[in-house]
């Protein structure tokens, strides 16, 4: 895999780099050809024009016979270029030294071509516009053609009317052999081609370096992952990388990862440890029970009745028990609720009248009951309320007093059950909302209770968006305080 995405990368950054070298050699070229082309041109107009001028007369007029006579061209020419005169019947009157070996076009045909470029292409025709930008048109009539020699060289014609009172007394042709242009142009065509494949090769050993280099802590990270899915060693972490850069940040990210699993594998490992340990008293008492009863057949009916009582409390404790685990178990499995809007005041009336009515002889009271409306699940928060009502009455002697209120904040409805029992104590504050967890356990278990009341109230709160707090002093009771979302913050005094 590692491999894979290396030379996927190598071969991206190859294809890239490969699409600008194209692209920039491409347009370079054409920029150079197409300058020197027209510089061609530019150099066949000049020199017809300076011939032009030693054939005007005295008079003004333009005198095309056999006597007629050129001057030098190779005074201000290369020597591959060359002039021929024409007569207006396009027949050849005179020509420089040079002009023989030279292909023999018709003047007029040239004349009248319109002129194109000397190597056309689309990048021609592209760049054309920018290389005479600032500079005067090549020539004002006449036209151009290229021809090809018997042996393959290119040779470029520029012909114009001589006209004398807007009579044609003849034709001027000035041409100039490419082949030299052209081979010039081809060794740079092949240089491009050879320094843009190695300049390929390069990218793609280059990028293959680069994506080693930088998916090398990839692959590390990889190798860890695969060493704590086998072991389960949550406690590994991946070296510091010493790199502020995105591996940096997804190294730290990964190890903050791998503490938070294993956080949760302890904790699960904790959760499985205890729900164990608790399922294991209330089978062990059953369990003695039973054979008690099936060795004893002399037990009185006294005994008999409380034997199969206690073995009914234990039933219902370890019934209780795995009620809870069932509802932590969604819990953790993230199962929603369903959202209604609720009469949380009602709510709290109910729970007050049936717990009066099930705790006769207890004072409870309620108190500042304001009306508020929340979104939620009404049987989760009724199932809330009386977990924190049944804590608080199992730590409250019968002297003692427990108080249910509800009162606003700005977009809040905020719940408190106060007692005035046993208290908590500092150090377990921390720690009443964990599973299992327990400041007296053995009043607890005695007292019937799972160890998991809390965790779920707690979770009940958050998944309403709200959350529970706690406020204790040892010896004076406790206050539980949840607050909760109300619906668009809606609330009224009763």
């Amino acid at each position: 895999m590692a491999a894979s995405l290396r030379l996927r990368l190598a071969l991206w950054y190859a294809s890239l780099l490969t699409a600008i070298m194209a692209v920039t050699l491409a347009l370079s070229y054409a920029f150079h050809s197409t300058s020197h082309y027209e510089d061609v041109d530019r150099f066949l107009v000049g020199t017809a024009v300076h011939v032009l001028s030693h054939l005007r007369t005295d008079g003004g007029g333009y005198s095309i016979d056999g006597s007629t006579t050129l001057p030098p061209v190779d005074e201000f020419a290369s020597q591959d270029i060359y002039v021929r005169l024409y007569d207006a019947g396009g027949h050849q009157v005179a020509s420089s030294p040079n002009a023989g070996r030279q292909p023999d076009i018709d003047p007029r045909q040239v004349a009248a071509t319109p002129r194109t470029g000397t190597d056309e292409g689309a990048l021609a025709w592209l760049v054309r516009p920018v290389v005479n930008l600032g500079r005067p048109r090549v020539a004002e009539e006449g036209g151009f053609l290229t021809v090809t020699g018997p042996q393959g060289g290119r040779t470029r014609l520029y012909a114009f009317p001589i006209r004398d009172e807007g009579t044609t007394r003849g034709f001027l042709e000035a041409g100039d052999s490419l082949e030299w242009l052209d081979q010039s142009m081809a060794r740079l065509r092949w240089v491009l081609a050879v320094m843009s494949g190695v300049g390929i090769a390069g990218a793609l050993l280059g990028g293959w370096a680069i994506a080693g280099s930088a998916l090398r802590p990839v692959s590390a990270m990889a190798g860890t992952a695969r060493a704590i899915a086998l072991a389960r060693g949550f406690s590994r972490r991946l070296p510091d990388l010493g790199r502020r850069d995105e591996l940096g940040q997804l190294a730290a990210t990964f190890n903050e990862m791998l503490a938070s699993l294993d956080e949760a594998y302890k904790a699960q490992q904790r959760f499985v440890a205890d729900a164990s340990h608790e399922l294991r008293a209330p089978l062990t008492a059953i369990q003695g029970n039973l054979e008690l009863l099936e060795r004893s057949a002399q037990m009185s009916d006294q005994e008999r009745d409380e034997t199969l009582s206690y073995l009914r409390k234990e039933a219902e404790r370890m019934s209780r028990l795995v009620a809870d685990l069932l509802v932590l178990a969604r819990a953790d499995a993230g199962q929603g609720i369903r959202l209604q809007p609720v009469e949380l005041d009602r709510l709290l009336l109910e729970v007050f009248q049936d717990v009066r009515r099930l705790s006769p002889g207890r004072r409870i009271s309620l108190r500042d009951l304001d009306q508020v409306q929340v979104q939620g699940d009404p049987d989760r928060l009724k199932q809330l309320l009386v977990i924190l009502v049944d804590n608080a009455l199992k730590y409250t002697p019968e002297s003692g007093e427990v108080q249910l209120a509800l009162h606003t904040e700005p977009g809040s409805g905020v719940i408190t059950v106060a007692d005035t029992g046993i208290g908590i104590a500092p150090e377990d504050l921390a720690h009443i909302f964990e599973r299992f967890y327990r400041a007296d356990k053995a009043r607890s278990r005695e007292q019937g209770g799972t160890g998991l009341g809390l965790s779920i109230a707690r979770w009940i709160a958050e998944r309403h968006g709200g959350h529970i707090d706690v406020e204790s002093t040892i010896g004076k009771g406790s206050t539980f305080i949840v607050r909760l979302p109300t619906v668009d913050g809606r609330h009224r005094k009763l």
